[in-house]
């Protein structure tokens, strides 16, 4: 019986060395595929995962300074949990000392240690009378917190900020601008 799918009847005639290298290009085109969709899932996880969470204040915060230089950032529209007051700690701020204040048991594993809040991480706790609802470190390249630290909490109306750039290729900056 005749295998349907045999070239033996095609009008092209191909030698060993074409079918080799006919495979070889198949599985070339394959492996660049595959990398290519690799590459556009990346991307996809990469500019969409941060904003996708509830509860992912931090992912949030990133699209917000996203935006760019003088760009508006409302806090109570980054959050879909109740809170009324949010503290910000910079880095080298004393875990121990954050801990007792709000009664949390907040940990840093890095390289320095889990003792302090870490160099490239700024940390918001969110709190609903007095009680912490919600706390995340956030990356400073991505917005950072240096120039909010001072008083080091806000109302839930006062936490609007504005994203600016202290010298040309530093990180974007947070500075408070008022009540919104």
């Amino acid at each position: 019986r005749e295998d349907p799918c045999s070239c033996s009847k095609s009008p092209f005639k191909l030698d060993t060395n074409q079918v080799r290298s006919l495979d070889l290009t198949l599985e070339h085109m394959c492996t660049i595929t595959k990398f290519i969709k690799f590459l556009i899932f990346s991307w996809a996880l990469f500019w969409l995962l941060p904003g996708c969470s509830n509860n992912d204040f931090s992912g949030s915060l990133t699209k917000a300074v996203r935006a760019g230089q003088g760009a508006t950032i409302v806090f109570r529209d980054l959050t879909s949990f109740e809170w009324d007051t949010v503290y910000v700690y910079g880095p080298y701020q004393s875990l121990e000392q954050i801990n007792k204040k709000h009664n949390t048991t907040l940990k840093a594993d890095t390289q320095y240690g889990s003792e302090y809040v870490p160099e490239g991480d700024c940390l918001y706790i969110f709190t609903l009378r007095d009680k912490a609802v919600q706390s995340e470190f956030h990356p400073r390249h991505m917005g950072s917190c240096i120039d909010i630290v001072n008083p080091g909490f806000y109302s839930k109306e006062a936490a609007v900020f504005e994203v600016g750039v202290k010298e040309a290729g530093s990180h974007p900056r947070l500075k408070w601008i008022g009540f919104n």
